[in-house]
């Protein structure tokens, strides 16, 4: 209990205990003696020694406390390895020797809270690579959800460069795509569309569109071959890349900012190649599932001939009726409620519904004449030799007969035109029959 009690007194006040047990108390004895003129007995020097001895003890416990923190010390220096340079100083003093301990030591905790530094730093850079390439990894994921669910190429790609702009912290995103020889479709991101409109339109654009190689202009490369970043988009740093498919280039994407004094990181251009490598991919499909429609004249639906091929069989026969100088009518038929039918009946029923009305105008149709379907609600049938009067007639017999149908909710109408008196061609024939058909519910 006494060194608890004593250990909690700070040094200060146990020097001061032990000077005053060792040299004012005896003193204090010994000058009372003397001045009452008193013979000093046995039991004065044994008080007088036991105050001497509680006071050099007190010093010896001071001096023991202050070994012991040199020891500890000594010990500490060894474990972190800093004794060998501690050895070479030859110091005898404890005093100091223990000075120089707490020096080396302040020292080596100097050096660690760097490295700690150091290391969390690089622990927050690491962060920030592995949040990187996880939104990369989250980016490439959604982009094939979205694939897989059906949606246009066009929306993944308009995806895609959204997460890209957000992945490398850039103020603007473009990425240009070759559809025929001078013609670019893009998606952009950070930047008003008629700014890239006029960006097309600059020669020196359509030049690096045309190589469609990797330009980067910032601080590291600052050759000014071309301003168009500045003068229209109002960026100071670019970066160009290529954008690839199986075979070739198939576009460029722009990525830039404002920023002074900046350089593109090496992550940078990986990142924006990465993406231009998956771009590609889906371009590619989207030019092939374009040529499969092309090749496509068949509606899924009803299986009669798709508006493109009607046109195109519209616009032979057109032709042929000049050529022989014989009559070719054209009826379009419309479904005057189809959307209201989908919101009462639902988007499946009102296709079998419609589906119906293609069979029944089928199956009264002569075998030489052409049915086909225009957009969501029309249907088109192309009457080979027939006049307008005529035509007339067989539009109103398969009117009635569509009206027979167990469907009695439908409202149908119909137009009829003719070659040469309604338009020359399957484009004005066409359009003729729509004026008229807008401007008619029935007929």
């Amino acid at each position: 209990m006494k060194k608890d009690s004593l250990s909690k007194i700070n040094l200060k006040k146990r020097l001061w205990v032990a000077f005053s047990f060792a040299t004012f108390a005896p003193l204090a004895i010994l000058v009372y003696y003397l001045v009452n003129f008193k013979t000093l007995s046995w039991f004065a020097i044994l008080v007088v020694g036991f105050v001497i001895f509680v006071g050099w003890w007190f010093i010896f416990n001071v001096f023991s406390s202050i070994l012991k923190i040199q020891n500890k010390s000594f010990k500490t220096l060894e474990s972190i390895g800093g004794s060998l340079k501690f050895k070479e100083i030859e110091i005898e003093n404890e005093v100091e020797r223990l000075d120089m301990v707490f020096n080396i030591l302040s020292s080596k905790v100097k050096e660690s809270v760097e490295e700690l530094k150091k290391v969390s730093f690089k622990t927050e850079e690491l962060n920030k690579a592995i949040t990187q390439k996880v939104n990369i990894f989250s980016a490439i994921l959604q982009a094939h959800a979205l694939f897989s669910q059906g949606t246009s190429a066009q929306d993944i790609l308009q995806f895609l460069v959204d997460r890209l702009r957000e992945i490398i912290n850039m103020k603007t995103i473009v990425a240009f795509f070759k559809k025929k020889s001078d013609v670019f479709d893009y998606f952009l991101c950070g930047i008003n569309p008629a700014r890239v409109d006029i960006l097309l339109n600059k020669e020196d654009f359509k030049t690096i569109l045309k190589e469609r190689k990797e330009e980067i202009i910032d601080k590291a490369h600052s050759k000014e071959r071309f301003t168009f970043h500045k003068d229209i988009l109002g960026l100071k740093n670019i970066l160009m890349f290529p954008i690839k498919s199986s075979k070739e280039n198939v576009g460029v994407i722009l990525a830039g900012n404002s920023k002074e004094d900046f350089s593109f990181s090496s992550e940078d251009c990986e990142i924006v190649e990465l993406f231009t490598h998956y771009m590609g991919i889906l371009w590619e499909h989207n030019l092939l599932s374009e040529r499969i429609q092309d090749l496509e004249i068949y509606d899924s639906l009803t299986g009669v001939y798709n508006e493109k091929f009607l046109l195109e069989r519209l616009d032979e026969e057109i032709k042929r009726a000049v050529t022989y100088r014989r009559p070719c009518g054209f009826i379009l038929f419309r479904i005057d409620n189809y959307y209201s039918l989908q919101k009462d009946l639902g988007l499946v029923e009102t296709e079998k519904v419609f589906k119906k009305i293609v069979n029944e105008i089928k199956s009264n149709m002569r075998p030489i004449d052409i049915i086909g379907r225009i957009g969501e609600d029309k249907i088109g049938i192309i009457l080979i030799e027939k006049n307008k009067r005529q035509s007339k007639e067989i539009a109103s017999f398969l009117k009635e007969k569509i009206s027979s149908l167990k469907e009695n909710k439908l409202n149908i109408s119909f137009i009829v035109v003719e070659t040469p008196l309604d338009g020359e061609s399957a484009f004005q024939l066409f359009n003729c029959a729509q004026k008229k058909l807008g401007t008619s519910s029935s007929s």
